[in-house]
């Protein structure tokens, strides 16, 4: 796969994750079990279910940024992918080829 191949696949992944974090169903889901695990660990006396519960809020927030790291990454692609065609358009208007020396 090539570089270029490489930079759309990130761009194309990064659009699915923010369509994914900012669907109101999972926006939703989110903050219901974010607050659902805070409304537990605040009414828990049991040192042994407030780190069950503990890791349980971890989980939620490594999840959510799983989706945030490929939403960077793909801006991060796009980035990089608008840069090479700034390139090729400036070898063209030069009339410049790729590998040409």
């Amino acid at each position: 796969m090539t570089d270029e191949l490489k930079l759309n696949a990130e761009t194309a992944r990064a659009a699915r994750a923010q369509a994914i974090m900012t669907d109101p169903l999972v926006v939703e889901a989110f903050d219901g079990l974010h607050k659902g695990l805070i409304s537990r660990w605040i009414a828990c006396n049991n040192i042994a279910e407030r780190e069950a519960i503990w890791q349980e809020m971890n989980a939620l927030v490594r999840f959510r940024a799983t989706f945030a790291e490929a939403l960077a990454t793909g801006n991060a692609a796009a980035k990089m992918l608008d840069g090479l065609r700034q390139a090729a358009l400036r070898a063209e208007h030069y009339g410049l080829r790729r590998g040409a020396a």
